[in-house]
This record gives structure tokens, C-alpha cells and sequence, in this order.
């Protein structure tokens, strides 16, 4: 334990009711006074110490007379509205002699069942610790409607130490630690000083609550235990009464009884999903979906399960057990436990048919599943000890963690615009939703010291002040801000570029391919490009109080439907700087505020950016924060700005799947969700080869690394000898890949294509590279479409009218063409000014969201006195 002492900068301290009542179940303050001067030596030290203190409903009968613990809910809760304000008060009293400020905080199982909940509540004791305030942590019984749950507060005081990513947790108890059995029943009961692994044969020794006020007992400090050394933290169990124990656990004696954290331990959204997420239900296995999940890290299938127990919905944390009823891990399920019962047990060809609007094959995806499959359990055979660690603890997933319990990689850096996976970017199985769960990276918590919470909540306070004073203002007004606007542009080229040059050295560092550094690059040319479309703007008409729809009602109330700005409009888009220009100008134009986050590729460019578009708005009267920008990239900042449900009137992602699906799963504000661009161009029996030849290479080669790039090309079995080879050749000489089905490569017409795997059909390379399929004729073009589009943009080469009213008609997406390139699909080309982003789903907004898609529309109406009869 010396090293531990010496390692030690953050501790939760946990004290039970048992400890600090007297024997009238009082509140002993001359005790309490000796546990804050030990706290108060800690602070000294330049500790943090957080404080989760039982014995708030203890403190709440003393107030109000009460003998005995009530075994009502209503009486207990009744007794904890009462007893905080109590026991706060004593703790004030008490520290106020040493120099030390308390802060009260209120936990349910609500902070730590809901993610954003639960990143808030980390948010606010990491800006108590930063301000030197030891928070004093109990459960808000008031509210815990079901029952007081947390159980003596131990399995809080391991939650909160998960929460504050504590060094070492101290439970001070009213024995001397763990024993071999129960002492109170067994004299030859041994204590044990150090535990590595926690048996079955310790939670059955283990007895319940000593102590009448007492909710929890020694099995609720052993589940803590294990809780908190599965996050690789290490908890201690003493005699909360012996003199000066607090200094004496810290220093690393011998007290009590010590609990090795896992070296290799579960570590941010992983451990929540095992431990801070209630869980609804099981979802029970086979041997063999045992045997992929646990030794071959495979995601969950329904072909492998073989029972659904309880009521669960998608999103929910869930026991997955095996046929015995052993637990083999925790995940996050895709599925409801109505859906899921429809199709266990069915092989992923089958599911289409009952649940046809089904995406993706996995019930729980690999990322998002914890194995707690213990080493000694029956048949546990393959499960390596060395990998699983003495619990049998291992989280599955592709993403490496740093020593934080932070992703290695930047959470919206991975796939999409900015870094695509190696064959680019699969959309789905199916093809709908954007991407398949592999390619998104889940959400961290906090940083490990500092709050983003604050730098967010600011800005947002700001843009809403700004957003207020931008509606009341004129077309003229906002016309020459745009105007300002695109003249700093280019007068500050030089700074811009400079800027953008460290962004551009950093990729290329990174070896990022060249698509996506075009997609980065600014250069005096764009800058001019960004700086004509601010101007472009201004000529645009002002849809701000335009008269949607207008009539007289029979009452005469004159009333009319207007539109107006939305309000806050918040961003989160990848490596690509004009966005910045876009968003900005376009939020300029119609009264709305902005807040803009991008990623950490352009990070030097946007900052740039918005400083110079923010000055020149500002300077030319606009109000202050119209338009900002977070500076930080970190992880925190994103779900912050996710979760201020009332501040942010919308949020619009940009970027790759795992960017947008991640939005669209965690925010808690409205999101329009711009889509990835799977685009196909069908070449159809009745098309013009050499129309079809120019038109396939335009959409693939113009821009390849943009979501309206053509990323399959589907050819009619009738026509592909004859016009397929053309194209190939083309392609080749562009320098594509291409990904082929038998008959494709059967052509033989280019001296290398590769041969495509069933995956290809749902990617969205952003590369230079393409897929290409023989199809039986229209039918099987529209049906391929349906399936592996992301409804975006889609387009048909074809002569033969009927075919191309049929494409128009069946084919779903936001923007279909016939003999056009897809590469039109565009807020400039489709002359709507600038895009803040291209929607492919079906609500406010589809296809490029020009000016109007960032209104909404109020009713006025114009009355003489009508009242309601």
C-alpha cells in the first residue's frame, strides 16, 4: 500500500450511518468534528477529498421526533427531505473552524442510469474540486420513488468514486474490516488484510446490516469492492472509529481490509454500461454465442439467443446470461425485448422478414458490450486469465482507452470525412441508418481534471442573449454583416492560410489520404470561393417574416403563419474549415446565433475562421456571441453541447457515420441529421454510353472524398458488355479501385479490379475508389438502391422515359437525378446559397438545407376584441 499512499491525490471517504450515530442513534458531532479535522489535514496536503455521508435520514428523525426508522417509503422519504438540510448544517458548523467549504450534492439513480445525466453530475464535482469545495454526497431519498436504493450508500460512494476517477476509496464502517465469516456469529473468524479476488464463499459469509438505521451490511461493501476494482481503483474497509484511521489508510498502513484495483480495468463509457446503467431484463444465450462474445469478441446475434426475460427497450443496458443463468456480460441493447423476442433464435437472412424495417444484424454490438464472464465459472474453458484479470473482466471493442478511460482517438475523428476505414466507410448491413456501430465510437466522460461544462454553458448563455437581439433585426442589418463578413475573409487570406497550414502539416503527419486533406486545404482561391458566397447571400431573399400561409377565420380574426429564426443553432462537423463560413453566414442571414464545434483536424482553421467572422459581425453591430466557436476538441465539450436541452434550439452534425450516429443516439436536443452518401448511378438498358461514360466519372472522380460523390456504379446485364468497359478504362485512368461482382471482373476490360465483398455495397468510400454490380434490369437496380442507399442522392443514365419516371418515383432519397451527375447535390448548385448540411431524413427538413431549413414559422393573429364563447 505504500506506493498506493504515495499515488493518492483524490479519495472519496464514505461514512456509515453505524459510525457516526451514537448509542441513541443521534448524530455524534464530537465524533463527526474529529472526522472534518481529519479531512481538513488532507485538503492541507493538497488532497481532494469528497465526502459521501450516511446518516441523512438518521438526521432527519432526531428533527422530527421519530424512535425508530420508518419502514414506510413514504415516512423514509419524508424523514430524507428533512434530514440533508440537517446533516449539511452540521457539517458546516464543523468546518467553518478549519477552513474548509462543503457543497452539498444530490444523487439518484437517474445521474447514473441516463449518460448525460451521469456527465452532468461528473461535470459538477469536478468544478467542486477545481473550486476547493469537498462535496458531501448522499442519495436524494426524496426522490427515490421505488425504493432508498443506493444500500448504506456503499455502492454510491463506489459510484461517485467512478465519477471523480478517485485514487483510493475509504469506507469507514463500524467493524475493522472484511472477515473470513461472520464475526458476530463465528469466534474463529479471521480478518483479512488484503483481497485480490472476490469469492462466492465471501459474499455468502458476508452478513447484513449490524446496525438498526443501517440499510446496507458487509455484502453491499463487497459488491462496492468489486464494483470499484473492476475500475481499477482500490477501496479500504476500517474501523471508521479508530483514531486518526483516515490519515493512516492514506499513509498505507495496514488497516482494515484493502482492495486491489484491476491493472487492467474497465474504464469510462465500458464501465458505466456495466455498472452505472440500470440494467431491465436478461437476454439469455446459447453455449455458442457464449463462446463467440467471450473468446472471440463477436458481437451479439439473434441466431445466439435463445430467451428474452423482462421488459427492456432499445439503448437499455442488459444482463446477457447463458442457458444456466450465469451472467456473461453487459451491453446496450439494439433491440426492444418485444422486437427481440420475435426473432431469437433466427439467422440474420430471416430477420428482414419479420422485422422489416430492422438496420443492422447485432442485438448487442461488440463496442458496446462488457464480458463479466468469471474465470471460475463452468465451462469458462478459453476465457484466458491473463487477459480477463482475477474477475474475468474483459471489455470487448475495438477502441483503445488511454490510462484516463479516454479513447486514444478523438471521439468524431474516426471514419466519415476524416479517417476512413480501409475499404472506406461501411454504411450498413442493411444500408439505411448512416453506418454500422463499428465505425462509431462511443462517448467518454469527462476529463480527469477541469470542466468543459462551464466553457459550454457560457457560450450557450451568450448565443441565446445574442439570438434575442438577431431577431429583432433587419434584412438590411444582417446583409452587412454578411457583407463584413466576406471582406475580412479576404483581408485576414494570410492569416488564414497560415493557420490552415498547421492544420494541413498535422495530417499529413497522420498520413491522412489525400481526399480528405483537399477536403482541409485552404488556400487564397477558397478563401475568395467562402468570401463570394457570403455576398451571394445577401442577394438571396430574406426568409425571416415571409407569410407562409394567411387567411381570415370565420370569427374575423385575421391570422397568418410567418416565419421566424429558430434561435441557437449549434454544429458539429469534421475536417472540413468552410463549414465554419457556411454555417456562419447562413445563421447570419436568417436571425439565428451559432455555436460551432469542429474537429480536431481543422482546429487551427476554424478557430481562425470564427474569430474573423465573429469580429467583422460584432464590428458591424450585430450583437455580441452571434457566432462562436468551442475552442476545445475534447470529447466533454461535444456531449455538453449535446445535452443543454432549452439552451439550443437545434443541433446539426456534419460529418461521417460515426459522428452522426453518435448525435443523433446521445443528444438531448432536437438534431437534423445530415446522412452519409452512399450514391448510386445506374446505367440502364435504354442509356447513351458516352452520356453514361461521362456522367459515372463526374460523379466519382470530380470530388471523391464528398458525401454527393457516386460510390456504386450499377450496371444493366443487357448493356454491361457494351458499355462497361468504357468506363472501367476511364476509371483506371483516374486512378480508381474498383470493387466488382463476378460478372464485372468477367469483362476483363481493366487489368486489375478487386473482387467485391458484401460489405462493399453499403460503403461510402470518400476515396477514389468505387463498387460495381451487374443488375437483371430496373427492378433489381431499384431494389439494390433501396437497400444499400443512405437515401441521399441517386441517379439513372437512361434514355426510356417510363424507366426514369419509375427510378424518380421508387427510388427513396433526398435528391434523385436522371442523366445528371450526383455531385449537384448542393446548397450553391441547387441555388439556395450556402449549405449548412444535406438532411436525408424525412422531418423540417430534406436534401441541402439552404436559408429556409433554418426557420421555423409562428402564427400571428389579428383579432378586434373575439373572445371564446
Amino acid at each position: 500500500m505504500d506506493e498506493q499512499a504515495r499515488r493518492t491525490r483524490r479519495i472519496v471517504i464514505k461514512v456509515g450511518t453505524s459510525t457516526l450515530t451514537d448509542e441513541q442513534d443521534r448524530l455524534d458531532r464530537e465524533y463527526l468534528r474529529g472526522l472534518v479535522d481529519q479531512i481538513a489535514r488532507l485538503r492541507s496536503s493538497g488532497m481532494e477529498v469528497a465526502l459521501v455521508s450516511s446518516g441523512a435520514i438518521a438526521a432527519g428523525m432526531e428533527s422530527l421526533g421519530l424512535a425508530a426508522r420508518p419502514q414506510d417509503l413514504e415516512s423514509l422519504q419524508a424523514a430524507a427531505s428533512v434530514g440533508p438540510v440537517q446533516i449539511v448544517k452540521v457539517y458546516e458548523g464543523l468546518v467553518r473552524d478549519v477552513g474548509v467549504t462543503v457543497g452539498q450534492v444530490l444523487l439518484t439513480r437517474h445521474e447514473t442510469t441516463h449518460r448525460q445525466q451521469y456527465l452532468y453530475a461528473c461535470n459538477t464535482l469536478e468544478r467542486l474540486f477545481s473550486l476547493g469545495v469537498v462535496p458531501v454526497v448522499n442519495e436524494n431519498d426524496t426522490t427515490a420513488v421505488d425504493e432508498i436504493t443506493f444500500g448504506d450508500n456503499d455502492a454510491l460512494a463506489a459510484l461517485v468514486g467512478i465519477m471523480v476517477r478517485a485514487d483510493l476509496v475509504a469506507v469507514l464502517t463500524d467493524t475493522d474490516g472484511v472477515y473470513t465469516s461472520d464475526p458476530r456469529t463465528d469466534p474463529d473468524a479471521t480478518l483479512m488484510e488484503r483481497v485480490d479476488e472476490i469469492t462466492d464463499e465471501m459474499i455468502e459469509a458476508a452478513g447484513g446490516p449490524g446496525h438498526a438505521l443501517g440499510s446496507g451490511g458487509m455484502a453491499s461493501k463487497l459488491e462496492a469492492a468489486g464494483t470499484l476494482m473492476k475500475a481499477g481503483i482500490p477501496l479500504v474497509v476500517c474501523d471508521g472509529r479508530r483514531p486518526g484511521v483516515v490519515a493512516e489508510v492514506v499513509a498505507g498502513r495496514s488497516v482494515g481490509t484493502y482492495f486491489e484495483g484491476e491493472p487492467s480495468a474497465l474504464k469510462g463509457r465500458k464501465l458505466w454500461i456495466a455498472f452505472g446503467k440500470h440494467a431491465s431484463g436478461s437476454i439469455v444465450v446459447d453455449g455458442g454465442a457464449r463462446e463467440a462474445l467471450v473468446d472471440k469478441g463477436k458481437s451479439l446475434l439473434p441466431a445466439g439467443v435463445t430467451g428474452v426475460r423482462g421488459d427492456f427497450v432499445q439503448g437499455d443496458s442488459v444482463p446477457v446470461e447463458d442457458e444456466g443463468g450465469r451472467v456473461v456480460g453487459r451491453g446496450l441493447t439494439e433491440l426492444s425485448s418485444v422486437d427481440l423476442a420475435k426473432i431469437k433464435g433466427l439467422k440474420s437472412a430471416q430477420v428482414a422478414d419479420v422485422l422489416p424495417q430492422r438496420v443492422g444484424e447485432e442485438v448487442i454490438h461488440r463496442d458496446r458490450l462488457v464480458i463479466l464472464w468469471r474465470t471460475g465459472a463452468e465451462d469458462a474453458g478459453a476465457c484466458d486469465q491473463a487477459e480477463a484479470g482475477p474477475y474475468g473482466i474483459r471489455s470487448r471493442g475495438r477502441q483503445e482507452e488511454d490510462a484516463a478511460g479516454r479513447p486514444a482517438e478523438p471521439i468524431f475523428e474516426s471514419g466519415g470525412d476524416d479517417e476512413p476505414a480501409e475499404h472506406g466507410q461501411e454504411v450498413s448491413a442493411a444500408g439505411r441508418s448512416g453506418a454500422i456501430a463499428a465505425d462509431a465510437q462511443e462517448h467518454e466522460g469527462p476529463k480527469r481534471r477541469g470542466s468543459s461544462m462551464s466553457e459550454v454553458q457560457g457560450l450557450a448563455t451568450k448565443a441565446r442573449e445574442a439570438a434575442t437581439g438577431l431577431a429583432i433585426t433587419s434584412t438590411i442589418q444582417r446583409n452587412r454583416a454578411l457583407l463584413a463578413m466576406a471582406a475580412a475573409l479576404t483581408a485576414r487570406q494570410e492569416e488564414i492560410v497560415a493557420a490552415n497550414g498547421k492544420d494541413m502539416a498535422a495530417a499529413r503527419e497522420k498520413g491522412t489520404a489525400e481526399p480528405l486533406l483537399d477536403r482541409l486545404m485552404l488556400d487564397p482561391e477558397r478563401i475568395k470561393l467562402m468570401s463570394e458566397a457570403l455576398n451571394v447571400l445577401t442577394q438571396l431573399p430574406d426568409p425571416i417574416g415571409e407569410v407562409v400561409d394567411g387567411y381570415r377565420m370565420p370569427n374575423g380574426i385575421w391570422l397568418q403563419k410567418v416565419r421566424v429564426p429558430l434561435g441557437v443553432v449549434a454544429m458539429i462537423y469534421e475536417a472540413r474549415p468552410n463549414v465554419t463560413a457556411d454555417a456562419a453566414g447562413l445563421c447570419m442571414k436568417t436571425g439565428n446565433a451559432v455555436i460551432l464545434r469542429g474537429g480536431s483536424m481543422a482546429t487551427h482553421s476554424n478557430l481562425i475562421l470564427t474569430d474573423v467572422l465573429a469580429r467583422a459581425a460584432e464590428g458591424a453591430g450585430m450583437p455580441p456571441g452571434c457566432i462562436q466557436s468551442v475552442e476545445s476538441t475534447d470529447r466533454s465539450e461535444a456531449e455538453a453541447l449535446m445535452g443543454l436541452h432549452g439552451q439550443i434550439d437545434v443541433l446539426i452534425p456534419r460529418g461521417g457515420a460515426g459522428l452522426i450516429r453518435s448525435v443523433v443516439e446521445n443528444a438531448k436536443v432536437p438534431v437534423i441529421e445530415t446522412g452519409v452518401g452512399n450514391c448510386h448511378v445506374y446505367v440502364h438498358e435504354g442509356a447513351d454510353p458516352d452520356m453514361a461514360r461521362r456522367i459515372v466519372v463526374n460523379a466519382k472522380c470530380q470530388r471523391p472524398g464528398v458525401c454527393n460523390a457516386a460510390e456504386s456504379l450499377l450496371v444493366d446485364e443487357s448493356i454491361h458488355e457494351r458499355v462497361l468497359p468504357a468506363i472501367l478504362k476511364e476509371l483506371e485512368e483516374n486512378r480508381v479501385v474498383v470493387y466488382g461482382d463476378e460478372a464485372t471482373r468477367a469483362l476483363g476490360a481493366i487489368p486489375t479490379i478487386e473482387a467485391a465483398k458484401d460489405s462493399d455495397w453499403g460503403t461510402e468510400y470518400l476515396d477514389l475508389k468505387i463498387s460495381c454490380r451487374v443488375v437483371s434490369g430496373l427492378d433489381e437496380a431499384i431494389r439494390h438502391v433501396n437497400t444499400y442507399g443512405t437515401m441521399h442522392s441517386e441517379a439513372i443514365v437512361t434514355e426510356d422515359y417510363a424507366a426514369a419516371l419509375r427510378f424518380l418515383n421508387e427510388v427513396d432519397a433526398a435528391a434523385v437525378y436522371v442523366n445528371a451527375s450526383t455531385r449537384f447535390t448542393d446548397g450553391g448548385e441547387f441555388q439556395l446559397g450556402a449549405e449548412i448540411g444535406i438532411s436525408t431524413q424525412k422531418l423540417h427538413a430534406r436534401g441541402p438545407m439552404g436559408l429556409t431549413a433554418l426557420t421555423s414559422t409562428k402564427y400571428v393573429a389579428m383579432g378586434n376584441g373575439q373572445i371564446r364563447g
